[in-house]
């Protein structure tokens, strides 16, 4: 199947171990896999198992989209547009990675989370959808596929007139985004030791 016979479709529940194991190798040298998971020789198997929990955790409030021949994940949650789903703590999939991450890569998740999160509340104070994570099949990243998997989201944000924002560590996305009608709102390095992250706003076109 060529790209230009690509759809994108929702994620099935029964493909989400193999849609971490995309996610896995999409992001195996990103530089905030690589803060969390320093060590190459366990990389992959405890990223895994850091996006399946994660990907459990948005099919329970969110959506996640993949392509019809499945060579990227995109997952996405809505903010304050409506009524918004939440989960209950003890039924939350990720409240199970402080024991699969281990003590030393759940801190630094929390160190890194407590500065996103916190500029995400600053900077989008407004019902906004946010893109959680889009990864691409390596040998297939570059080709299109990624446009392909937000799609459907940048089209609902523009017909309910909201912006979409997004994080990333990797400078070489930003061209990619730029694309997409995002823009750099604010840069920083997460933590002392933590990547470089770049914050990006899309307003919706109309």
């Amino acid at each position: 199947m060529d790209i230009f016979s690509e759809s994108t479709i929702r994620l099935s529940r029964v493909r989400l171990n193999d849609a971490a194991k995309l996610l896995s190798r999409a992001f195996w040298g990103d530089p905030f896999c690589a803060y969390l998971f320093p060590e190459e020789e366990t990389r992959s198997v405890l990223s895994q198992k850091f996006y399946l929990l994660n990907l459990q955790h948005i099919m329970m409030v969110g959506e996640v989209h993949t392509t019809s021949s499945f060579k990227g994940i995109a997952a996405w949650r809505i903010f304050g547009a409506g009524s918004m789903k939440k989960v209950e703590p003890e039924s939350d999939p990720r409240s199970k990675l402080s024991t699969i991450m281990g003590e030393f890569a759940y801190a630094r998740l929390m160190a890194a989370n407590k500065m996103l999160n916190e500029s995400h509340k600053r900077i989008m104070s407004m019902p906004h959808c946010y893109l959680l994570f889009l990864g691409v099949e390596p040998g297939h990243q570059g080709k299109g596929y990624g446009s392909i998997l937000i799609d459907p989201l940048l089209k609902y944000a523009d017909d309910k007139c909201l912006p979409c924002y997004l994080e990333t560590m990797r400078e070489e996305n930003l061209l990619f985004y730029d694309k997409c009608g995002f823009r750099v709102v604010q840069a920083k390095e997460l933590t002392d030791e933590g990547p470089f992250a770049w914050f990006l706003m899309r307003k919706p076109v109309k």
